[in-house]
């Protein structure tokens, strides 16, 4: 089913402001960095927290604090520790609240988490990567 042109060029949008929003492998940096090179600049998302979930290894996923202030980028990523054993993992619980005093684009807290990655993954073929991790 088809719709007209004229209802195709209007800006999408949603009818409620997300509180909080989650990314799991998404290219938003990569498309943000796009728009900068081009001198584009970046709006804020309708969220008041973001959450940027990672691959080191994902050729789509990539750290999103440096693209929104350069200033992060001396900052490692956080890391999500390997999940072994219900209900805690490796028995450590998982904050998503570690502030900043610089502020950011969405939200107070650190944006990207790095989640672990075998170090055998490293030898797999690149072009195998992408469907096993988001398999994961």
């Amino acid at each position: 089913m088809f719709q007209d042109a004229a209802a195709l060029s209007l800006p999408l949008s949603i009818s409620f402001k997300p509180s909080t929003a989650f990314l799991l492998g998404c290219p938003l940096a990569l498309v943000l960095m796009q728009r900068k090179f081009h001198g584009r600049e970046t709006d804020q998302l309708e969220c008041d927290q973001m959450f940027n979930l990672f691959y080191p290894l994902d050729t789509c996923g990539a750290r999103l604090e440096p693209v929104l202030n350069p200033q992060l980028a001396i900052l490692p990523s956080l890391n999500v520790p390997r999940y072994q054993r219900y209900p805690l993992g490796d028995g450590r619980h998982i904050y998503f609240d570690n502030a900043l005093e610089t502020s950011m684009l969405w939200g107070s807290r650190r944006i990207d988490h790095e989640l672990y990655c075998p170090p055998e993954m490293v030898s797999l073929p690149s072009a195998a990567l992408p469907n096993i991790l988001h398999a994961s």
